[in-house]
């Protein structure tokens, strides 16, 4: 006579606390709990930290294993800062992936269904499918945050009444050039009292070398809009041989001339840090650094699925002001124009500059900045996003949005 105990009590029987499905359970409370242990331990040892197992399981009401890695590796990071976020876990195992892609993957180890998705160990998903999972909670996150918007403090009081006195009165400006350049030099004007517009205002185009115009150019269209790759956007030029239209300081001086009364209103400037002595400034202003690559990326993702979301202007004002803003200073090595196209950057910076002779506008800055443009041979930077370093900086921007 079999020593067996009852069929629902034996190892590997559905419902036995071994159960796959059962421990499948636990472990999802584990991480909702702020837990880290990866599904692949947990399997392989039948144990799961600090649960008790309940042999009530279903196995089809689990989250996606691609939402449940996005919360382990979410509260890694937030345990190493002595932190937890319970609001975020919920709002992760809720998400349904955007674009492409298995909506719910099953866990490896649970017996494999005769529909859908081959199950899947977790920590084994390839980086695209996380990116999926994580870009998604951040647009839903962006869809009606708030938005910082400039303090309607006096001047005066923002500086201190000494300060603002000193501040100079000469004549108007106003600044044009990519919005990534523009922006921070624009902002801190605005906080010292410096408006811009005026009665013979003159224009400053603000641009940079060759090499960086370019990628401003690709950063600002990411932020106008859905856009494709950097190396796919980058080809396009390239093989028409010609400048992309956001990285034409020509062509942006020529429509200001029309505007402000010819050349001779519109003055370029290739390194924003000369508008400090132009503009009579009394602390000089600079340009904020590049992004690095994975947060222009990451921009790019996230538009994409904004564009489900909201409107084309509404999408550009959350990238611009809300989510840019929480990627400024992040670490990473900016986007440079591969060395391969090296070519193809010096005949774009000479005709570039050549053009801004012929138009008659005064040229501010070291010119050989167009004429021998820097590659990813001289500038410290990548060719091309790492989908493993987008994901590190979206994780990271997730568990430090405090905002529940």
């Amino acid at each position: 006579m079999s020593t067996s105990g009852p069929a629902e009590q034996q190892p590997g029987h559905p419902g036995h606390p071994g159960d796959p499905a059962v421990l499948a359970h636990a472990w999802v409370a584990h991480l909702v709990d702020g837990g880290t242990t990866p599904w692949a331990d947990v399997l392989a040892s039948g144990h799961v930290p600090g649960r008790v197992l309940d042999a009530e399981a279903d196995e089809l009401s689990l989250p996606g294993a691609q939402q449940l890695e996005v919360l382990r590796r979410l509260n890694e990071r937030l345990a190493t800062r002595g932190e937890s976020a319970p609001w975020l876990a919920e709002q992760v195992l809720a998400v349904s992936p955007p674009g492409r892609g298995a909506l719910d993957l099953p866990l490896s180890g649970l017996p494999a269904r005769p529909y859908g998705a081959r199950p899947a160990d977790p920590a084994r998903l390839p980086t695209a499918e996380l990116l999926r999972v994580v870009t998604g909670l951040i647009a839903d996150r962006l869809v009606g945050a708030p938005v910082p918007q400039e303090s309607g403090q006096p001047v005066r009081e923002r500086l201190g009444g000494a300060i603002a006195d000193r501040l100079p009165r000469r004549h108007g400006y106003r600044l044009a050039g990519p919005v990534v350049r523009v922006g921070p030099v624009r902002d801190r004007l605005h906080a010292m009292g410096r408006r811009p517009g005026g009665r013979d205002a003159t224009t400053y185009v603000v641009g940079a070398g060759m090499g960086r115009l370019v990628t401003d150019a690709w950063t600002t269209r990411v932020l106008d809009g859905v856009a494709p790759s950097w190396l796919e956007w980058l080809a396009t030029w390239v093989d028409r041989d010609e400048t992309p239209r956001r990285a034409d300081l020509a062509g942006a001086a020529a429509v200001w001339a029309d505007r402000s009364g010819g050349p001779g209103r519109v003055e370029v400037v290739l390194d924003a840090g000369l508008l400090t002595g132009l503009l009579d400034l009394p602390e000089p202003v600079r340009a904020a650094p590049p992004l690095p690559a994975a947060a222009v990326e990451l921009l790019r993702q996230v538009s994409g699925v904004l564009a489900v979301l909201v409107g084309r202007e509404e999408r550009s004002r959350l990238l611009t002001d809300a989510l840019r803003p929480r990627l400024t200073g992040a670490a990473g090595p900016p986007l440079v124009v591969p060395a391969a196209y090296a070519g193809w950057l010096t005949r774009r910076g000479q005709t570039l500059l050549g053009d801004l002779r012929a138009g008659g506008y005064r040229v501010h800055g070291p010119t050989d900045l167009l004429e021998h443009p820097l590659t990813d041979a001289s500038v410290p930077g990548v060719a091309e996003p790492d989908d493993d370093g987008v994901l590190a900086l979206a994780l990271d921007t997730l568990a430090d949005w405090r905002t529940s």
